[in-house]
């Protein structure tokens, strides 16, 4: 939601939950595919994140090179021409994410990393597509990417989320 509305949602420690008019669920278990890919891995233990990947349904014994918009990339999880099966697409050239495929419930999430620029010796995507069952459901872009030294703990707590300051 709006950063001055009272509704959010917290992920962390493999655990979500949901802020709705000020008010917090109680935590549940939830491991979020595209957040491990996508910013975990860069600091979990290698052994965490294959554990955790292998708690998904990924196989970590599948691994193929290919193409993705004309860049030289790693397939992990799925043999050529599989667009349903959980898998990640690795750049061959700077390891980061480039794509991420994978199922909730009956539905495929298909979510591509793009323009992707070196800021602060970090490799960031600007663009963020998510598809749903093949349909672009939301296109993300960011611009003005600073690197905080350090963040509120308070915008991790459920009592304090609404009165955290970004």
């Amino acid at each position: 939601g709006a950063i001055d509305g009272k509704n959010g949602v917290i992920f962390t420690n493999q655990t979500v939950l949901s802020i709705r008019d000020g008010k917090a669920t109680e935590p549940k278990p939830f491991i979020h595919d595209l957040l491990l890919m996508g910013f975990d891995v860069y600091f979990f233990k290698p052994i965490i994140t294959s554990h955790l990947l292998d708690s998904l349904g990924y196989n970590l014994k599948i691994i193929r090179a290919d193409t993705f918009e004309t860049k030289k990339v790693y397939v992990v999880g799925a043999q050529k021409n599989d667009s349903v099966s959980n898998q990640f697409w690795i750049s061959a050239e700077h390891l980061f994410l480039y794509r991420i495929i994978y199922k909730k419930s009956k539905n495929i999430q298909d979510v591509i990393f793009g323009n992707y620029e070196k800021l602060e010796n970090n490799w960031v995507a600007k663009t963020i597509t998510f598809k749903n069952n093949g349909f672009i459901s939301a296109i993300e872009k960011y611009y003005d990417i600073k690197f905080p030294k350090e963040l509120n703990g308070d915008l991790f707590k459920p009592e304090k989320f609404l009165e955290a300051k970004w």
